[in-house]
């Protein structure tokens, strides 16, 4: 019989994003809000509402879907150019 006392506690529960790897391929571009179109800071304007906001990720060609970045996020981009042109997708 174990005792209670002597037993391990449970694992704390992982962030899914923890000790993953984030790259974005050279197919896209990561643009500050202000630098948007003004079409495109209308669609998105309302993600101005978080305070930790900064751009998105915008494909330079068409056929796929914008990316919301925050502020951690892109400091790390702009630190780490090579993270921003990996040979690998989102």
């Amino acid at each position: 019989m174990s005792n209670p006392l002597l037993s391990l506690p449970e694992p704390t529960p992982r962030h899914e994003g923890v000790g993953a790897c984030f790259r974005t391929a050279e197919a896209w571009e990561l643009v500050v809000f202000d630098r948007l179109s003004a079409v495109e800071r209308e669609a998105f304007a309302e993600l101005c509402r978080d305070p930790d906001f900064y751009g998105l990720l915008r494909p330079r060609q068409g056929g796929a879907t914008m990316k919301a970045v925050d502020r951690d996020t892109a400091l790390l981009l702009l630190t780490f150019p090579g993270l921003a042109n990996a040979k690998s997708d989102i």
